[in-house]
């Protein structure tokens, strides 16, 4: 509690600094922000720093919470570079162990991201096989291999569908099989997203960052 009201109270200088009411609606400076970085930092918690600064009128950009962080755009690209798991590449981006809490909600976000990503994918597969002729068992393999968390309809893939068909896909076909396969990948990404805020919420970084870990 005495490390929340030094945040409060410090927090309230940099209102002060930043505009005469503590209701008014202004994006900080470059100057208040590094304070309020080092602040988070001492804190541990920087989402709690940035949502401080919310409470007291200020527009917090998505940069701005990411520089809060004390993250840069390069520290999330070579955490993405490590590959491995959602849970490696996190504890690579932070530079510190998830703690067994965290570990345990995102793996249970990490669930509910792959049992809602069957809808989509399910009906994908449906809509190329009543467009082909195909049966499910013969369209899954074709156009959802495995090894791949979200392919496209490609070059090979219309070629392997054209071989069982024994003929060549017409224009139409084509075209709603492609359609299948866009709706497909906007449902992924919205279902993505949801995926990234709710780990954002688990680790306190920018859901921004957490989004391309995640890529």
């Amino acid at each position: 509690m005495r490390a929340r009201g030094h945040l409060i109270r410090a927090l309230a200088v940099v209102a002060a600094i930043l505009c005469g009411s503590p209701l008014c609606a202004q994006q900080p400076t470059a100057g208040p922000m590094e304070r309020l970085q080092k602040l988070a930092e001492h804190q541990g918690h920087p989402a709690a720093a940035v949502t401080q600064l919310e409470n007291f009128g200020f527009e917090v950009t998505p940069e701005m919470e990411a520089a809060a962080t004390g993250i840069k755009p390069e520290d999330v690209k070579a955490a993405a570079r490590k590959g491995g798991s959602v849970e490696s590449r996190l504890e690579a981006l932070l530079r510190r162990p998830l703690t067994l809490e965290q570990k345990r909600r995102i793996a249970d976000a990490g669930r509910g991201f792959s049992q809602n990503l069957e809808t989509p994918r399910k009906e994908y597969v449906e809509s190329v096989s009543r467009t082909t002729g195909l049966s499910l068992a013969q369209t899954t393999p074709i156009v959802l291999p495995k090894g791949k968390q979200d392919p496209t309809v490609d070059i090979p893939a219309v070629a392997k569908i054209e071989k069982l068909l024994g003929r060549k896909l017409i224009a139409r076909e084509l075209d709603q099989i492609r359609s299948a396969d866009r709706q497909k990948r906007s449902a992924a990404e919205s279902l993505q997203e949801v995926y990234a805020r709710r780990i954002a919420g688990i680790t306190g970084i920018p859901a921004k960052f957490a989004l391309e870990l995640l890529r």
